[in-house]
């Protein structure tokens, strides 16, 4: 399970892209693992707090590549 933060690199998000488009979907995963801890409070919780916390990592990420795009640009003007 990767860690997000928003001040991590393109690599961070590359390896979480690879993951989903090349293996496993997020779903997949995320039902396998809450099913094998289906008992345990603490790692269901920690479970949720991910998926909860996946929105505004893409947002923030989809932030960063516009302003990566518009810096981009003006370099080449």
């Amino acid at each position: 399970m990767l860690i997000f933060n928003s001040k991590n690199s393109f690599k961070e998000i590359n390896e979480y892209r690879k993951e989903i488009v090349h293996y496993y979907q997020f779903e997949t995963n995320y039902r396998f693992d809450f099913t094998m801890n289906s008992s345990n409070d603490e790692v269901i919780g920690q479970l949720w707090e991910f998926k909860n916390g996946l929105p505004e990592y893409f947002k923030e990420q989809l932030k960063l590549s516009n302003e990566l795009y518009c810096n981009t640009l003006e370099m080449i003007k």
